[in-house]
């Protein structure tokens, strides 16, 4: 694992653990371009923008009224890129992940990673959106995806319930559901 990576995502706030962020890593290896749908502060997008030599296309509304005690968390999340944004290493869009989808019609992505919505409509949209702009061989790969009595907070059913609607089989690290389309 890229331990510089490793150690400048530590300093941000988020939920990817360590074998979670060194999952993603091996999934996104060699990719050119990464969308990432759900980035709150920024800890899997530095991560990722140190990790890869991919361009990461970041995708979040910036309005989760459950993360609003923790501050502006977009202002959070462009001072943690300010360097990646201003090298041209990172693109924010700050928009609902349907907006993005449909702005991102043309782009084809190596891999795209969902952590957005986790509400059962919410990933389930995002899937039908983002699917499309996977390249053919890519990844579609999402977050939250363990049995809440493995790390209590960490599993959410509703983002099993989409996933499993959607594909009869998927692959499984560290909680990261993956689907090579």
């Amino acid at each position: 694992m890229n331990e510089k990576a490793l150690a400048a995502s530590k300093c941000i706030n988020g939920w990817m653990d360590d074998s979670q962020l060194e999952a993603l890593e091996e999934l996104c290896r060699g990719a050119e371009t990464i969308i990432e749908v759900g980035c709150y502060q920024g800890k899997t997008t530095k991560f990722l923008a140190l990790s890869t030599d991919a361009l990461i296309i970041a995708v979040d509304s910036f309005e989760n009224e459950e993360y609003t005690e923790f501050g502006d968390y977009f202002e959070r999340f462009m001072d943690n890129m300010a360097e990646e944004i201003q090298s041209g290493r990172v693109q924010c869009l700050d928009c609902d992940s349907a907006m993005a989808a449909a702005a991102l019609s043309d782009v084809r992505a190596d891999v795209v990673f969902l952590d957005g919505d986790h509400s059962l409509t919410g990933v389930y949209n995002d899937i039908k959106n983002y699917t499309p702009l996977v390249k053919p061989g890519g990844i579609l790969c999402g977050h939250d995806y363990l049995p809440a009595d493995l790390n209590g907070e960490g599993g959410i059913e509703s983002v099993r319930q989409a996933v499993d609607a959607s594909f009869p089989c998927v692959e499984v690290r560290a909680g990261i559901w993956i689907k090579r389309l």
